[in-house]
């Protein structure tokens, strides 16, 4: 990822939990105008800083390089492919999610 995609991708997820650059910036314990130096290309991101920000949006390092289809674009493909089975795949596949989704016995 350049520093443009990863610019950009700081700004997308801010966008997407409907926070503002200021709020989390003062959340990692910087001035209310860090993220937007970091985003507008005045300023770098040290890693420190990085995973503050995953702490602070609550993403883990992997979700933020990871934009490939998002989860609710993932989830979305699933239901449209759900949709289309008959019936009795969709007991099958219903049950499948049943078991992989049970706790392991202790």
């Amino acid at each position: 990822m350049d520093n443009q995609k990863f610019r950009e991708r700081l700004s997308q997820i801010l966008t997407q939990q409907n926070l503002a650059e200021s709020k989390v910036s003062v959340m990692m314990g910087r001035s209310r105008t860090y993220l937007n130096h970091i985003i507008n290309g005045r300023s770098s991101m040290r890693v420190e800083d990085f995973l503050k920000f995953c702490t602070c949006t609550q993403i883990s390092p992997i979700e933020f390089f990871h934009t490939e289809g998002t989860l609710d674009e993932v989830i979305q493909k699933v239901e449209q492919d759900f949709s289309g089975l008959d019936a009795h795949y969709k007991l099958l596949l219903s049950s499948l999610i049943h078991g992989l989704s049970q706790q392991p016995p202790k």
